[in-house]
């Protein structure tokens, strides 16, 4: 007796935002009747995505700089305040 295995193969086709940004180029590119090839297509999605990551950084460093630039004012204030007490407190005891 012998035993027959079936195997089914399925094809399950996921759509990334890569692969909706490829054809989103590759009809932008067809309407304007330029030629468009996976890889100049790719090399623009990876353009674009790079651009996006160094305004993130940029972004996160301004974010860094204003909480630096706070901080710096915060402690200012809080010396300058520090000495205006010492000052009132030394005067103060001297009447």
């Amino acid at each position: 007796m012998s035993t027959t295995t079936t195997t089914y193969s399925t094809t399950h086709s996921t759509t990334t935002a890569t692969d909706d940004r490829h054809l989103e180029l590759a009809l932008a590119d067809l309407a304007a009747g330029r030629p468009s090839t996976a890889v100049s297509r790719a090399l623009r999605i990876a353009r674009e995505e790079l651009a996006e990551r160094i305004d993130a950084h940029n972004e996160a460093r301004r974010t860094q700089n204003e909480i630096r630039k706070l901080a710096t004012a915060q402690r200012q204030q809080a010396r300058r305040e520090a000495i205006a007490e010492a000052r009132r407190r030394y005067w103060g005891a001297r009447v």
